[in-house]
């Protein structure tokens, strides 16, 4: 049996309606649904990497990880850590310790210091380098990689990393619901195994 965990981004929860799509999406492809909703107050992304492993140690068969935002930089860390049989992120966050000099500081204010702290200790290159899944694929919006230059850098390192499958999607912002990134999203989940 296959299963997904969807994780969805800060201050969200997977079973916000938005996210009904991706789960059924799954499901056409023969795939059990997990939806992951961490509670996001006053943790670190050390709690939030945690609650996705308890998921994946519970589950019988095979995980795929399917997360936007941070939620997408929670699935990465993961990959690193636990067995995937594909991983999908979308517009992942860049709160890695290569990216976290690039972030405006209006971002980095919303964290304590205990938070960023635990950012802080994560680099993408080393996360990556340990990584089990081959299926990866990013996908992230044209108009958000122009608006945050860390968020620019982290896509186009992990395309340099030939670990992923980068798609850039016209004309789209930081929202999986707008029609061009779900169509987008649609695409990958269609052809996966």
């Amino acid at each position: 049996m296959k299963t997904v965990i969807i994780s969805p981004g800060w201050n969200q929860s997977s079973d916000d309606g938005r996210y009904d799509f991706i789960a059924n999406a799954y499901r056409d492809k023969g795939y059990e649904v997990v939806r992951y909703s961490p509670q996001w107050d006053g943790r670190t992304m050390t709690d939030w990497v945690d609650g996705l492993i308890r998921i994946i140690d519970k589950t019988d068969g095979d995980a795929a990880l399917w997360g936007f935002s941070l939620g997408a930089m929670a699935s990465l860390i993961v990959s690193a850590q636990r067995p995937v049989i594909s991983l999908l992120l979308c517009s992942p966050s860049g709160y890695f310790k290569e990216y976290l000099p690039l972030i405006d500081d209006r971002y980095l204010s919303q964290w304590s210091k205990r938070q960023l702290d635990a950012f802080d200790v994560l680099s993408l290159y080393g996360i990556v380098e340990k990584m089990q899944s081959k299926d990866n694929y990013v996908l992230a919006g044209d108009l958000e990689i122009e608006e945050w230059p860390s968020f620019r850098r982290i896509v186009d390192d992990l395309k340099a990393l030939d670990k992923f499958n980068v798609r850039i999607i016209k004309e789209t912002h930081h929202d999986f619901s707008m029609s061009n990134y779900r169509q987008a999203i649609s695409e990958v989940i269609d052809n996966l195994a």
